[in-house]
């Protein structure tokens, strides 16, 4: 899960897909409580510990870029510059997958382990590609294994999906996104780990605001989205 340092230290609520599916998605989250941020203990010992040691200062660096932006504007109208060492922070991103989808993801792809372990090695398995988008909600969605067909065109899509202010991530295994509008980062893995850059990224923003993976809303059309009246109510959600 994101690192702590990286806007995950508050308490959050957990709540499971079933539980989701039981209120209006503009109603307040129920689940579990959970004290000091978000964590899945799946990584072993000396996996945890090479990882966040390598990567995860850069993850954050970007997460406080990615939450500077947003707090400018929540739906960014042109590229923001990133600057910093692009192939830690997609190592990071990559991290945060193996523990959506453990042991299954390293299972399917095991190069994914020397990808990580190794911090120069700068190739992803074959087949993978990642994409990226702005996500200025306080709400946060894990999926793994995710199948969707999109009915007027019949495409299939398989993915992963992992969001989490600011960011939200989409990992795909010989696979098109599940939306033409995420912005695909799977080039940051040629940069080696001494390798500095300024990156013009335009991420679009999409705040999760449901727990369905790869349904994403403009932050105008969330603005506009009512919830339904219920007999007795004088209006129901934002104006």
């Amino acid at each position: 899960m994101p690192p702590q340092s990286a806007f995950n230290k508050q308490t959050a609520r957990i709540e499971t897909f079933e539980e989701a599916m039981q209120h209006h998605p503009l109603d307040p989250t129920g689940g579990k409580i959970k004290q000091g941020g978000v964590g899945l203990h799946t990584l072993c010992t000396d996996c945890n510990s090479k990882t966040g040691a390598l990567y995860v200062n850069e993850y954050t660096s970007w997460a406080n870029q990615a939450a500077q932006l947003l707090g400018l504007d929540d739906s960014p109208k042109e590229p923001q510059v990133f600057k910093g060492y692009p192939g830690r922070f997609l190592k990071q991103v990559v991290t945060l997958f193996m523990s959506v989808d453990h042991p299954r993801l390293i299972q399917r792809h095991p190069d994914f382990y020397h990808y990580l372990m190794l911090k120069n090695r700068t190739r992803l398995p074959r087949g993978i590609r990642i994409y990226a988008y702005l996500n200025p909600s306080t709400k946060g969605r894990t999926s793994n294994n995710q199948a969707i067909t999109n009915i007027e065109t019949h495409k299939h899509f398989f993915f992963l999906e992992f969001a989490f202010f600011p960011f939200g991530f989409v990992l795909t295994e010989k696979s098109p996104p599940p939306d033409d509008r995420l912005v695909d980062i799977t080039e940051l893995a040629r940069y080696s780990y001494d390798d500095y850059a300024e990156l013009p990224l335009f991420l679009p923003s999409f705040p999760v605001i449901s727990q369905f993976a790869g349904i994403y809303h403009p932050m105008d059309e969330v603005r506009n989205i009512r919830k339904p009246v219920q007999d007795g109510d004088e209006d129901s959600g934002p104006a």
